[in-house]
């Protein structure tokens, strides 16, 4: 695509899939740098993609840095890297670590919500799921995955948190 001769065409909708609400299995396809909320609060941004049998949906959850959210971002370590110990630093703004998260994958819980002023739902994550995790009365046991090429998915498996290079 020319930026200097950019040609304008009437814009196509795009179709994508909405899941039902339910724990879907996901991968990282994008885990930016850390930026800033429309709040002022640091944030960063994720892209995940969640499959269900031959469907793919993309999900876009941000990890806003605030004590209200923190809960989320805990959840978001848990299930992406396994056993982690609880007191463990962890430096979000560390180039290394954001692309060792790439590519890792986990569950999670997903729900549809009607997207403000549009005429359409999009999914929403709800939480994100790790071993022992409590959902709705049920214990889940889903083991974080290992590190493997970008454009891979991986295979679960409990990483230690020796283990982890951060």
């Amino acid at each position: 695509m020319n930026l200097n001769d950019y040609t304008f065409e009437e814009p196509v909708e795009k179709e994508f899939s909405v899941f039902e609400d339910g724990e879907y299995p996901f991968t990282i396809l994008e885990i930016n740098a850390l930026t800033t909320s429309t709040t002022g609060n640091p944030m960063i941004p994720l892209k995940l993609e969640f499959t269900d049998e031959d469907e793919k949906t993309t999900v876009y959850e941000n990890l806003v840095f605030t004590d209200k959210a923190k809960y989320k971002i805990d959840q978001f370590l848990k299930c992406v890297c396994g056993t982690l110990k609880p007191g463990r630093k962890i430096n979000f703004e560390d180039p290394d670590f954001l692309r060792w998260l790439q590519v890792r994958t986990g569950r999670a819980k997903l729900t549809s919500e009607k997207v403000k002023g549009k005429d359409y739902r999009r999914n929403k994550v709800v939480s994100f799921v790790y071993e022992s995790t409590s959902i709705e009365g049920t214990s889940v046991r889903t083991p974080a995955a290992k590190a493997s090429p970008p454009s891979t998915p991986v295979e679960a498996e409990v990483i230690d948190d020796d283990d982890i290079p951060f």
